[in-house]
């Protein structure tokens, strides 16, 4: 995974926020824009960058409030430091690179259908998180 990290600009354009957008078109917007945004998602989406925990809160509470178990006020629960990669695997994921491991209990209150560490980075670790 890229180290690249991201601030945070109305426009979204410093972190690809369009991408995510886009990633997500069925899932914000009105019904229309819903239902036009089938033909204009990305069901298999990994965004090149890392997020700090508060920016993925904010991205994903723009462009997908809630699919299935998933909400942005999930992410809460995620480790102090810890950097976030906005993904779509069918489903809601979210990848999130941290040098903390992160306890049963916190994967719990954040109702993911799956978690797994994904990789590591030196003293790093990247976690999987799922929702179907």
């Amino acid at each position: 995974m890229s180290t690249k990290s991201a601030q945070l600009k109305e426009d979204g354009r410093e972190f690809g926020e369009y991408r995510i957008r886009r990633a997500f078109a069925d899932c914000h917007g009105t019904d229309k824009e819903q239902n036009e945004g089938m033909e204009r998602r990305n069901l298999d989406f990994l965004s090149s960058y890392l997020l700090t925990r508060e920016q993925a809160i904010k991205v994903m509470g723009k462009y997908c409030k809630s699919y299935n178990w998933f909400a942005p006020d999930l992410l809460k629960f995620l480790p102090d430091g810890c950097l976030v990669r906005i993904a779509r695997e069918s489903s809601p994921a979210i990848y999130v690179e941290t040098d903390q491991e992160i306890p049963k209990e916190t994967t719990e209150k954040m109702l993911a259908d799956e978690f797994a560490l994904h990789q590591t980075i030196g003293e790093r670790k990247v976690y999987r998180f799922w929702w179907d």
